[in-house]
């Protein structure tokens, strides 16, 4: 089943109306709502140059409130925020503002050159990629031929690559459920498995070997204790 989307004006939030209603609630709710709907994104999908100050002046916060709701978010994996570039990033935002053609991706290319160079915009880069990428081989597959107007191609030639920062990156960047899997949580999950695993091979050499070990049914029939 598809989700629902509604198309919701940035305007409201600079309604006279609503401005009357007085200062934002402090919550991540609150700010998450307000990212995605307000004012502060535009062509590139989940990227705008803003600093801690630049937000703070619009929803009238206290820095400290919104270093609080901003670390809820980061922590969700909903924000990536560096308020010293300042970039913020919502990794999920290609899955529900796709390029709906390569020209909208073409279109992407002056507000690219505007954002600072930092980690964040090189992550947003290989996720961008890939998910042009993944476009094309999805188009491909259906239409059975090669794609003339890429979107990949649209990228490559309209979005400039971000200098590196030695950080590898995974060359598929999605997941099934098409949502960005960092490289930092690939690299814990694997380390979680390498663990699980010396765990599990320590405790089957621990009742190899002699009385310390449990001895089960089948160990006892083995050794003609069940005869």
């Amino acid at each position: 089943m598809s989700g629902q989307y509604r198309p919701v004006s940035p305007g409201y939030w600079q309604d006279p109306i609503v401005r009357s209603w007085g200062k934002l609630p402090t919550s991540p709710h609150t700010l998450s709502l307000w990212i995605l709907t307000g004012p502060l994104l535009g062509v590139l999908p989940g990227l705008v140059s803003v600093g801690r100050y630049g937000i703070c002046e619009q929803i009238k916060w206290t820095p400290d409130e919104l270093d609080e709701n901003m670390a809820a978010l980061v922590a969700a994996g909903m924000v990536q925020f560096d308020s010293d570039a300042p970039l913020l990033w919502l990794p999920k935002a290609i899955k529900y503002n796709a390029p709906r053609s390569p020209l909208n991706v073409m279109g992407w290319a002056s507000d690219w050159r505007k954002l600072p160079s930092c980690l964040i915009k090189e992550r947003a880069f290989h996720v961008l990629q890939s998910h042009c990428r993944s476009r094309d081989a999805d188009m491909e597959s259906k239409t059975k031929k090669t794609t003339k107007n890429s979107f990949e191609t649209a990228f490559r030639v309209s979005i400039e690559k971000p200098k590196e920062s030695g950080i590898q990156h995974q060359e598929h960047s999605f997941n099934h459920d098409n949502n960005y899997v960092f490289p930092e949580k690939i690299n814990k999950e694997q380390e979680q498995e390498k663990e699980k695993d010396q765990d599990s091979r320590k405790n089957r050499h621990l009742s190899d070997d002699g009385p310390t070990g449990t001895v089960t049914p089948i160990d006892c029939m083995k050794s003609g204790g069940g005869r």
